[in-house]
């Protein structure tokens, strides 16, 4: 197999295999009797859109991985938004490596989260306010593993619609973030609070 064809089919073997880890993570979790996807019933409209827009530009992004890597044509897609931005051999190699990274950091996190960790927001039993081992160096490293997978992804294949999805998606996990920390203000307070302080949001 060629050095294209691998970096065309790294970005999917690396989605899959993070997903992979997150429903295993997810068995073992619920075989300990902890409920890790969580519906928020309660949540505002405007909410409710970013979840579904998320949903919607996340799955056109895994489709286009997946034309990418078996190939797939996209010849339907317009000439604008096909077009290469970027094919150099250098550029994509480090976005192989930033790619490489992002499974790493993911696992790290949900190795420091232990039962914390939850698929949306759980208002009955949060579990405890989570601030060492990754998160000691940023508050979303789980995030921040994705926004690194998206981020590589354009660099590796370099179209202006993985470009478009990147930020886009890059955007909607910001509004998820911020959602997120101000119900860990509300229920940790002074605590979390002072760890903003501490930890910056994406370690930078």
């Amino acid at each position: 197999m060629s050095l294209d064809r691998i970096l065309a089919w790294l970005p999917l073997v690396v989605l899959l295999a993070m997903l992979i880890v997150v429903r295993l993570r997810a068995l073992a979790m619920h075989r300990r009797g902890v409920r890790v996807i969580v519906i928020d019933w309660h949540r505002p409209a405007a909410d409710v859109v970013c979840d579904s827009v998320l949903l919607v530009v996340a799955w056109f992004w895994i489709y286009l991985l997946a034309a990418e890597a078996l190939p797939l044509s996209l010849a339907w897609l317009p000439t604008s938004l096909s077009y290469q931005l970027v094919d150099a051999l250098s550029v994509k190699l480090v976005g192989a490596a930033l790619l490489l990274a992002a499974p790493l950091l993911f696992v790290a996190a949900l190795r420091s989260m232990g039962t914390s960790w939850r698929l949306g927001i759980d208002r009955r039993s949060p579990g405890p306010l989570v601030t060492d081992g990754v998160f000691a160096w940023m508050r979303n490293p789980i995030y921040v593993a994705f926004d690194l997978a998206i981020l590589a992804t354009f660099l590796i294949h370099g179209r202006v619609v993985f470009l478009l999805l990147a930020l886009a998606l890059v955007l909607l996990f910001h509004c998820i973030i911020r959602r997120e920390e101000r119900f860990l203000a509300d229920r940790f307070g002074d605590a979390f609070r002072k760890y903003c302080h501490q930890v910056a949001r994406y370690g930078l």
